[in-house]
């Protein structure tokens, strides 16, 4: 935990930039007709940024349309709480929450008590075959790569 205490302290102690709105320079990235685009607000830098993180898909599958898949290797087996107990071992305790700003610590210090009500709702997610729509939804946290010689570049990040 020191450690992460001194990697944080160490990202909000750099000098900021852009007016001390963000951390994030003005980012440049290179048009399709090979002319540079800068973004300078925080909503382009946010636009850039989303446009390089997360590409549009390909217009169409490269899966052939008739594609035989082969048979599973290994059985399906339900989940266990072992599985959940395992997965929630995993996590880092301090990484940023997502959405519904549950931070993995509250499950490690608490995989007691959740793992039986986590393995109800997993199991039936499994067996109805369904996936609850807002687990969907993910935050992702910009920071920048360390060392990188620009970080002008949305690839920096």
């Amino acid at each position: 935990m020191q450690h992460e205490i001194w990697i944080a302290n160490k990202y909000v102690s750099n000098p900021s930039t852009d007016s001390g709105k963000t951390r994030i320079p003005v980012l440049q990235v290179k048009n399709p007709d090979s002319t540079i685009c800068e973004a300078i607000s925080n909503d382009n830098k946010s636009e850039i940024l989303a446009r390089t993180f997360f590409p549009h898909p390909p217009p169409t599958s490269s899966v052939p349309k008739d594609f035989e898949y082969p048979d599973p290797a290994t059985p399906f087996t339900p989940i266990t709480m072992e599985h959940i107990e395992q997965a929630i071992s995993n996590t880092s305790p301090y990484k940023a929450p997502g959405p519904d700003r549950l931070c993995n610590i509250i499950f490690k210090c608490n995989s007691g008590q959740l793992t039986p009500y986590l393995l109800y709702i997993f199991r039936a997610v499994f067996t109805l075959k369904t996936y609850y729509e807002p687990w969907r939804d993910f935050t992702t946290v910009v920071l920048h790569k360390p060392g990188k010689a620009d970080y002008s570049a949305p690839k920096a990040y």
